[in-house]
């Protein structure tokens, strides 16, 4: 199995952040380690707004079902009908949480580069995972919860998990990868966790990450990608990142504070499921709605 982080209390802005990081047992482990697509909402991405799960509510799922099929000569005959088969998308999106503080960001930064007296190497890290790292990745770029929240066009200012958007024109948005398999993501990350092991760039994972990049970016080696695990004591992502960077990705992101960083500055997480168990949930899921009545459930084709 691959190695992983364990938990580790680490000092933000003068209190201690004991990281809830931890695997959520042995199937959880087994069932993240390979690569896969992002596991709840489709289409969402960190920074973006976060929605509130549809209740279970057996009325509300008769109600769908009958939306669904009376929709079929209208709006809710559509959303019954993209129920089968696909993952359900939350009524409305609402933006939650406070302002995201920019001197809150800048005092982050400040520990995300904080030297730990780790050398830089273009080599696999072969040690513990849970060590001090070092502050630069050659051929790649640190990458600090500053930069990443104005990467995904969420300006310091906007709600935590508001709609940012980036200007026309401007560069597309990073790709994120969870290279920790614990039991929260970034929003929209696709899980990496493979790629931190440390093994060599001819073996067999740096052939399936290879096979898996292609297809996330559409072979575009300029797509930036942006690799994380728990904090500034975590190696995974780091060898994650040297991968990417020796299969010829030319803007690949280190980011280094991870998801204590992330959590710190108030931005959204998601719970991390298994893309199996995900897709199996998000069949059916349609929001069919008759005249007056709730979302429910439309039933997935046989």
């Amino acid at each position: 199995m691959t190695t992983t982080c364990t938990r580790h209390p680490h000092r933000w802005l003068g209190s201690v952040l004991a990281l809830s990081v931890g695997l959520a047992g042995l199937t959880e482990a087994l069932a993240q380690n390979r690569f896969d697509a992002p596991p709840a909402t489709p289409g969402a991405a960190p920074g973006a707004p976060r929605t509130e799960s549809p209740r279970a509510d057996p009325a509300g799922g008769q109600t769908g079902g009958q939306g669904g099929q009376a929709g079929q000569a209208g709006q809710a005959g559509q959303a019954g009908q993209a129920g089968q088969g696909q993952a359900g998308r939350a009524e409305g999106p609402r933006r939650t949480g406070p302002a995201i503080d920019a001197g809150l960001l800048s005092r982050i930064e400040a520990l995300e580069r904080e030297d730990q007296g780790a050398r830089p190497t273009a080599e696999l890290h072969r040690g513990p995972m849970h060590a001090a790292t070092p502050t630069s990745i050659p051929g790649g770029q640190l990458m600090t919860t500053r930069q990443l929240v104005a990467a995904l066009g969420q300006p310091a200012g906007a709600p935590a998990g508001g709609a940012g958007g980036a200007p026309a024109g401007a560069a597309p948005a990073p790709l994120i990868f969870d290279v920790l398999g614990g039991a929260e993501r970034l929003p929209g990350a696709y899980n990496a966790v493979p790629a931190s092991q440390a093994g060599s760039f001819d073996d067999e994972t740096q052939k399936q990450f290879g096979a898996f990049l292609q297809k996330v970016t559409q072979g575009q080696r300029d797509r930036p990608l942006v690799f994380y695990c728990a904090s500034t004591m975590c190696w995974m992502s780091y060898n994650a990142a040297l991968r990417a960077i020796r299969l010829g990705y030319r803007q690949v992101g280190w980011y280094r504070g991870g998801l204590a960083a992330w959590k710190e500055a108030g931005l959204p997480v998601q719970p991390a499921v298994a893309a199996g168990a995900a897709q199996g949930q998000g069949q059916g899921q349609g929001q069919g709605q008759g005249q007056g009545q709730g979302p429910g459930q439309a039933q997935p084709r046989q």
